[in-house]
């Protein structure tokens, strides 16, 4: 697109990409796996991040403030800096997770921004149907059409959501992905390597789908042991596979960047 910063020379991921770097080529099943907990950083992301969404789940309404709130805004930040920078390390050639603390608070805010944004494009059907079933209040949600249109519509934005993060953190913009000709036109060229970022998304969000109404929500409301260890369970799970999404997303791009063609100033 045109000023789209995406070339490892012009965009945050700056350091030298080789022109080949398969997805898969770490040496061992628990390379890849224990990636997250590779270096401290990492350890302490997840201690965190898991222990902030812990509380935000567990804490009900405390006088007239939500601590929640609070407590779902810190994580937000923590969680979208965190996340890109795993990206970024990956395109740069790291093999570690890299350190907890970024180097500026403020583009960590940035980072979330453009998280947002990317979830924003990517689920955008979905938001829709959510915004129109609450304005009818004709109970759509029970219907069975309905609820089928919005798994479709779940289910495509998953496999457009990590093409729509990676667009918003290379070009460093909120809403690059509404440019569906370079997004497509890239999920076309990283083609069977694209697939395979999908299937980590996809395992992500069904096991958060799964975990959440079904055990999360089961529990007692309040500060209880049965409620803090499935919010405890739920969070890291998402948080520890939300780092290996990242991970491969950047592999990819490390793959595919001189294909891509993405470069400062020229229609991709």
């Amino acid at each position: 697109p045109t000023g789209c910063p995406t070339s490892p020379s012009s965009s945050g991921y700056s350091r030298g990409v080789p022109a080949s770097y398969p997805v898969m080529n770490d040496s061992s099943f628990a390379r890849i796996f224990f990636f997250p907990l590779s270096s401290r950083g990492g350890a302490v992301f997840l201690t965190v991040g898991t222990g902030l969404l812990t509380l935000a789940l567990t804490l009900g309404p405390v006088g007239r403030r939500d601590p929640r709130l609070y407590l779902f805004a810190a994580a937000a930040v923590i969680v979208a800096s965190y996340l890109y920078r795993v990206t970024e390390e990956t395109v740069t050639g790291s093999e570690r997770a890299p350190g907890f603390q970024p180097d500026d608070w403020e583009e960590a805010g940035h980072d979330l921004m453009r998280y947002l944004g990317g979830l924003l494009v990517a689920f955008l059907p979905v938001w829709f149907l959510l915004v129109y079933a609450l304005m009818e209040q004709r109970d759509h949600l029970e219907q069975r059409d309905f609820r089928t249109a919005l798994g479709v519509c779940v289910l495509v934005g998953t496999a457009y959501l990590p093409m729509a993060l990676l667009l918003n953190g290379f070009t460093l913009r909120f809403a690059t992905p509404f440019n569906l000709g370079v997004g497509l036109r890239g999920i076309r060229t990283m083609g069977a390597d694209y697939a395979f970022v999908c299937i980590y998304f996809l395992i992500g969000h069904a096991a958060w789908g799964l975990l959440y109404p079904y055990w999360v929500r089961e529990t007692p409301a309040g500060v209880n042991s049965a409620r803090l260890t499935a919010a405890a369970v739920t969070a890291c799970v998402a948080l520890y596979l939300s780092v290996l999404q990242m991970r491969a997303l950047g592999k990819m791009y490390r793959k595919h960047h001189a294909a891509l063609g993405w470069t400062l100033g020229n229609d991709a």
